[in-house]
Parts: C-alpha cells; sequence; structure tokens
C-alpha cells in the first residue's frame, strides 16, 4: 500500500449500528443546453454511530460532490435528487438557517489542503474560536480554554502559543492537525474527511490515520473518508464504497472489499498502488481515462477500460446488486466471484 499503516481498524462498537446519515438514491445534475448531466448517480450510503466509511475512486468520480451534497454545499446552478436524511431528519431542501446549524455543530469537513483551507492572514485562535462562539455561544475566554484543549487533544506543541501564530508558522501535518481541531470543536457527530492526507508525505499520513483511528474509538465520531487512495482507505475504514463515473460500483465490508475485490474497478485500483497486487507484483496503470459526464458509453461506464468485458457490458447498464458474502456489485459477470 502507498502508506505506512496503523494498527487494524477494529470492528465498529456494539451500538455502532444506531443510523446517523441515510443518504439514498442520491444525484447530482448540471444543465448542458437543454439536457441535465448527471454527476453523481443514484448513491446509496449509510453511517452508523462510531463507523468509518471509505469513499473511493478516480478523481471525476464523484466523491466530493457526494460529500458536498450532504451538507447542501453545491452551487445552485446544480440540481439535487435523492434524499439525505440526518438522525431521521431530511436535509435535502433544508432551509439556510437549518444548514447553518448543522454544518460544523453537527457534520463538519476536513479540505484536502490545510494550506488552503486555513485562512493565510488570521491567526490559529480565531479561526479556533469564532464558531465555537457562533455555535455553542462561548465568550472569549471560555472559547480560548476550549481551543487550547482541543489543540492539546490533537497533539499540536504548546497550545497557547499555537493560538497566536498564523498558518504559514506550522509544517504541513500540523496545519492538518489544527484543520482537525477546528473540524472537531463543537463535538460533531460526523467527519466527512475528504483526501486529508494527499497534501502531505507518507509518514505524515500516517499519522494522521492514527489521530482520526483514536478519535473514532475514543470520541465515537463517525466519519466519510473521501480517497482516491485504497492504501489510505484499508488503513482505517469499517466498510468501503468504490466509485467510478457517478455511480457505486462496489461495497462492502473492508475486508471483502479490499482483500478479496469483486469489481474489475477495484481490482485496477489496487494493482495501481505500489505492492497492491502483491508484494513482489509491478505498478500496473489502469489503461484509458475516466468518461466525461455526458458522454459515458453505452452499457457499463468502466467497460472500455476492463479487460474483462463482455458483449453485454456494451449495451446493458449492469445493477448495483447484492452478491455472496454481503457485497454489493455493479458488475454483470462478476468475475472474481465464486467459481
Amino acid at each position: 500500500m502507498s502508506v505506512a499503516t496503523p494498527s487494524a481498524a477494529p470492528p465498529p462498537a456494539a451500538d455502532a449500528k444506531e443510523g446517523l446519515l441515510e443518504v439514498s438514491g442520491l444525484s447530482v445534475s448540471r444543465r448542458e443546453r437543454r439536457d441535465w448531466v448527471k454527476l453523481v448517480d443514484g448513491v446509496d450510503l449509510s453511517l452508523g454511530r462510531g463507523e468509518v466509511l471509505g469513499v473511493c475512486g478516480e478523481s471525476g468520480s464523484g466523491k466530493t460532490l457526494t460529500s458536498l451534497a450532504v451538507l447542501g454545499l453545491l452551487p445552485a446552478a446544480l440540481k439535487v435528487t435523492g434524499s439525505i436524511r440526518y438522525r431521521g431528519e431530511e436535509l435535502r431542501g433544508a432551509s439556510r438557517r437549518r444548514l447553518r446549524g448543522v454544518r460544523g455543530r453537527e457534520i463538519a469537513v476536513v479540505w484536502q489542503d490545510p494550506s488552503t483551507s486555513l485562512h493565510p492572514l488570521l491567526n490559529v485562535g480565531t479561526q479556533l474560536t469564532e464558531h465555537l462562539r457562533y455555535h455553542l455561544g462561548l465568550d472569549g475566554a471560555a472559547a480560548e480554554r476550549r481551543a487550547i484543549d482541543l489543540l492539546a487533544s490533537v497533539r499540536v506543541p504548546d497550545p497557547a502559543a499555537a493560538l497566536r501564530a498564523r498558518p504559514h508558522e506550522f509544517s504541513g501535518g500540523l496545519r492538518q492537525r489544527i484543520a482537525i481541531a477546528i473540524a472537531l470543536a463543537c463535538e460533531p457527530k460526523i467527519l466527512l474527511a475528504d483526501e486529508p492526507t494527499t497534501a502531505l508525505d507518507v509518514t505524515v499520513q500516517a499519522e494522521i490515520l492514527r489521530l482520526l483511528r483514536e478519535l473514532v474509538d475514543e470520541r465515537q465520531v463517525s466519519v466519510i473518508l473521501i480517497s482516491h487512495d485504497l492504501g489510505v482507505v484499508s488503513s482505517l475504514a469499517d466498510r468501503v464504497q468504490v466509485m467510478y463515473a457517478g455511480r457505486v460500483v462496489e461495497s462492502g465490508r473492508r475486508e471483502q472489499v479490499i482483500a478479496s475485490p469483486r469489481h474489475p474497478y477495484t481490482r485496477a485500483l489496487l494493482a495501481a498502488l505500489p505492492g497492491g497486487a502483491g508484494p513482489r507484483s509491478r505498478i500496473q496503470a489502469i489503461p484509458g481515462s475516466p468518461p466525461l459526464p455526458g458522454h459515458l458509453p453505452a452499457g457499463c461506464a468502466f467497460h472500455p477500460r476492463c479487460g474483462f468485458a463482455v458483449a453485454s457490458c456494451t449495451s446493458s447498464r449492469p445493477a448495483f446488486a447484492p452478491v455472496e458474502g454481503g457485497t454489493r456489485l455493479a458488475c454483470p459477470i462478476d468475475p472474481f466471484g465464486p467459481k
């Protein structure tokens, strides 16, 4: 895998089945001339308390759009359909005021690059305390005490001094720890981590993943981990969903999807990692490029890049259906399934 792997993720806690987030039939479309082109097509996902869901796929597969749709952060020009239920409450179509109450307080985000997600001109203390005051109503002294505790909890050295510093004074790893502290400030139930380690070197990646695992174990925070790297996902996630061209093509428990992938695209993603197809295997690039929205091939969107495609793959779009072992799959031939 491409990162040093922290300790294996334990199974979710006994109460992790408590449903927090249920997304069903989520589609995101944009207008092109007279037609609506789907960027995300019929995505279903669920998240329980203290659970980590890994969502992976190449750039353009719809991972980030899905997470932005959950928080109502997509541009008004995009059309969102389907259901997004948080603790039983429908968020799609919720008022701006309600969504402001959810963002940061109930569902928080850690973005890909802390160099851009943190404001370069504001010190860390200002960025940490502003939503403590907004969401929790803390006064200046109480907000500062909590900010120091938060920085200490993510192991930022000398938290009191760090409050007065600006983001450029920290390394990339410490900036990401600060971003995680900001996300955790109001004790959200769900953390959307969108490529949280991509901008970091391999050693720091592993440290951030360990930190996220500790937060899940200690605080029972639920995490949606978005990444193009199955190595990152495999080190943290309890369940994995693989997306391609806006659709989920395979989902299941981490040990099923990573150790015994069934979809050719999942296999191809693993083979593209150093050591992903075996300790002495060569990296295998996936041929071709992902299709652009509005220009999907007929049938299975992956078939032009798939070495297992048969005639039906070029004409019929496979349904996303359960197969043996609890995995769900969108492949009509299931080339790696039981023989």
